[in-house]
């Protein structure tokens, strides 16, 4: 319900109050849905939407990105705070593999470094 009103300050503003908020999560995640038709680039159909959004005052920011059918993930970690990061994206990943396979579909997720 605050956040339209939120939304209306400045950039700084908003940044200490999320910075604020979110200093004691270890990790906090966000959807931001793209467009659901097709969309192009210099004549070529963009294929994936990846959101890599900046660490609000926690250790990891991870970002889910729809466009049409496909969603994509972008993580985005502090490298102090995740002292094993290709452990944290093997979880990461085979978490998604386990949400995937009860959905049914089978498909594995596609892992871009």
């Amino acid at each position: 319900m605050i956040a339209p009103a939120i939304a209306r300050l400045p950039s700084g503003v908003i940044a200490q109050l999320a910075g604020g908020m979110t200093k004691a999560n270890d990790l906090q995640a966000s959807n931001v849905p793209g467009p659901r038709v097709d969309v192009f680039l210099a004549g070529v159909r963009v294929e994936r939407l990846y959101g890599y959004a900046p660490l609000p005052g926690c250790p990891a920011m991870i970002t889910l990105a729809t466009h049409g059918p496909v969603g994509c993930v972008g993580v985005n970690y502090d490298s102090a705070a995740f002292t094993n990061p290709t452990e944290f994206i093997r979880c990461l990943v085979a978490g998604f593999e386990e949400v995937l396979a009860i959905g049914g579909d089978g498909a594995p997720p596609v892992v871009a470094r």
